[in-house]
């Protein structure tokens, strides 16, 4: 006898309820496929208005929770795809819950329909870069068979007899042919390392940690075994090794483990020296990646096969079914927030999915986040710092007051006098220049190079063999800093002055990057010069004096009631008409005054960045305590943005934990 069985279903879509579907068991109706088990995390397909979607079961029973009139059948049981785990669906319900989506948009960019290559062109960009080295190479080395050829001609006229005046032009000719050929073999020797990403680098490397792995190696045990997360507080190129060694014992036990990095393209050494390792135990996921490359890796993962997984944010949607440790690189970095439904920091579900697995968790950065320092002061966190290694890597901090330096005649246009000093004695010991701004155009910069150094090549800090390479911060992120000797960042004030309770934070884990990214070599060591008109500012003093920064940051925050002492919402409005976005926006906020108390509002306010698009943005920025009240707070918060929403039919999205 045919028994009707009523399932659940997630859709991929904004919906702030779960469909309700029934199937039969045992029904020998054509029009009904046979139901003999129906488990959570099925994936079915289902009709909802005139489309037909694949939803994941989230709910089996005999008793429905509405009249059973209202319910349709299953369209197709059988549709061949894997089922999602109760651990993604625990994940999809916390991030739904938490950052005040539907679960059906979490569920759509966990299981994307199609994709982007969002990612590709950086990636590629590596083969590129070797092309561009091997052609520098050769321009080099027929300069250097000129030059030996000079230097031949001058030995054999000094073997003749001359007068002292004569012998003298001829030594000093001689002297100078023999520091270019210094000059030149340095620079094709260091461009030919850049090709061999496991080569020189890692020997200096290797001699910075050999005292010092061990010891970190126990202190993140002794908190693994209590039960905390990890704050790894090192420098970006010192924290492969330690990250190889915990990653080798779990794959040597059985076990699964992830790498989140912000942006695959700025791992690329990382992700060589893990295919090395591991071999095709290693795969490196993102995005841009093919429903074929993501199928394979995922059904590996269902069956628990032992696997390193180097990702950016959307691996924490991955099947993991064996998961022993997540490593968050740079878990500062703010590529880790999404910026579209649902707005997810993945730093933050690192954590959520490691409590779901019984993972450990390592937060690594140079300059961590000030939520993961104070989860630190909580006791949540252990934070390891490792100063042995920093020391004896990291360059000093030189700091250039443009303004001082005006006064005494010391600027040469956009170039300080000492600036222009160091240049020429980093490029006459074979090295090379970068200049940086924090943004906006770097033409005059350019233009004053090439005056003051007329005779030194000039190019972008993608060039493989220019003297000096001048960008702004972020046209740099990519670039190859192996061959740099001098490193400086000019007029970096704007980052310190933006409108954002963050800025001081973002300026100082910004600078500290790139410091940090400086690699010194045999033949120098390199040097980080920030130029600024505002040499005294908290920010740059903090660099140059070694300061722990972070205590005070978090005295403001404290102060003003920002996070990690309050929580955030922005509720943010889209639209064509900007003044009609702001009347919403303050009708809604006098509406959530009045049945909110003791929240904070500010705005409605532009973004602090707006692109050029025909729609307009306008926030609506909501200070919530934190306190045991937050959780239902932020459920009324949602309520009334969303039939505030539905009564003015306008386009609301919900933004927590904003950066």
């Amino acid at each position: 006898m045919a028994e009707k069985r009523f399932l659940q279903v997630i859709l991929p879509l904004r919906l702030d309820w779960e469909p309700w579907y029934y199937t039969m068991v045992g029904s020998n109706d054509a029009d009904m496929i046979p139901c003999r088990s129906v488990e959570v995390g099925d994936r079915i397909s289902v009709r909802f208005g005139p489309r037909t979607y694949v939803g994941v079961v989230s709910n089996v029973c005999e008793v429905p929770a509405i009249p059973e009139a209202k319910i349709l059948p299953v369209a197709r049981l059988d549709t061949g795809l894997p089922p999602v785990s109760l651990a993604e669906i625990r994940l999809w319900r916390f991030m739904s819950e938490y950052y005040m989506c539907s679960i059906g948009e979490v569920y759509h960019q966990a299981y994307p329909s199609g994709r982007t290559d969002k990612e590709e062109a950086g990636v590629r960009s590596r083969q590129r870069h070797e092309e561009a080295v091997r052609k520098a190479v050769e321009r080099l080395q027929l300069r250097l068979v000129k030059l030996q050829e000079r230097l031949a001609r001058k030995e054999k006229e000094l073997q003749k007899r001359h007068n002292e005046k004569v012998t003298a032009e001829l030594n000093a000719a001689w002297k100078k042919i023999m520091d270019e050929i210094r000059v030149l073999n340095t620079r094709i020797d260091s461009l030919k390392r850049t090709t061999d990403p496991l080569g020189a680098e890692d020997a200096r490397l290797n001699l910075c940690w050999e005292d010092g792995t061990s010891t970190l190696i126990e202190k993140i045990d002794t908190v693994f075994r209590s039960g905390k997360t990890v704050l790894l507080d090192a420098q970006e190129r010192l924290r492969p090794m330690l990250y190889m060694e915990l990653l080798r014992r779990e794959i040597d036990e059985g076990r699964q483990a992830m790498v989140l990095v912000p942006e695959i393209a700025l791992s690329q050494r990382l992700e060589d020296e893990l295919m090395s390792e591991f071999g095709d135990r290693m795969i490196a996921f993102n995005s841009s990646k093919s429903e074929t490359v993501r199928r394979d890796m995922s059904e590996r993962l269902r069956k628990g096969d032992p696997l390193v997984i180097l990702g950016t944010r959307s691996s924490i949607f991955l099947p993991f079914s064996n998961l022993g440790l997540i490593i968050v690189d740079d878990e500062h970095d703010s590529s880790y927030k999404q910026d579209s439904t649902p707005r997810y920091n993945a730093r933050d579900m690192a954590s959520m999915l490691a409590a779901i697995h019984g993972s450990r968790l390592v937060l690594a950065s140079s300059s961590p986040s000030l939520e993961s320092v104070f989860n630190c002061m909580g006791g949540r966190y252990v934070r390891i710092k490792s100063d042995m290694a920093d020391s004896r890597c990291m360059p000093e901090v030189q700091l250039i007051d443009t303004r001082a330096e005006a006064k005494k005649n010391g600027m040469v246009g956009c170039l300080s006098r000492k600036l222009i000093a160091e240049m020429s004695r980093t490029i006459d010991m074979g090295g090379r220049v970068m200049l940086l701004r924090a943004w906006g155009r770097v033409d005059f910069v350019e233009n004053d190079v090439k005056l003051v150094f007329p005779d030194n090549t000039v190019g972008g800090p993608d060039s493989v063999d220019a003297d000096i390479m001048i960008g702004t911060m972020g046209s740099a992120r990519l670039a190859d800093f192996s061959r740099v000797a001098l490193l400086c960042i000019m007029q970096p004030d704007k980052m310190v002055a933006r409108q954002n309770f963050r800025a001081d934070e973002y300026a100082l884990q910004t600078l500290e990057l790139f410091r940090s990214r400086l690699v010194t070599s045999e033949e120098w060591t390199p040097a980080f010069i920030i130029q600024s008109a505002q040499a005294d500012h908290p920010v740059y003093q903090a660099l140059l004096n070694g300061e722990d920064f972070c205590t005070k940051l978090l005295d403001e925050r404290r102060e003003f009631s920002y996070p990690p002492y309050s929580r955030l919402v922005d509720i943010i409005f889209r639209g064509r008409n900007a003044e009609a976005l702001e009347s919403l926006g303050y009708q809604l906020g006098e509406r959530i005054a009045s049945a909110l108390p003791g929240v904070d509002l500010e705005g409605p306010m532009p973004p602090e960045y707006e692109k050029p698009d025909v729609s307009q943005v306008r926030r609506l920025r909501i200070v919530l305590p934190k306190d045991h009240g937050l959780a239902a707070r932020k459920k009324n918060l949602k309520k009334l943005a969303m039939s505030f929403a539905k009564e003015r039919n306008c386009d609301i999205h919900l933004d927590v934990d904003p950066l």
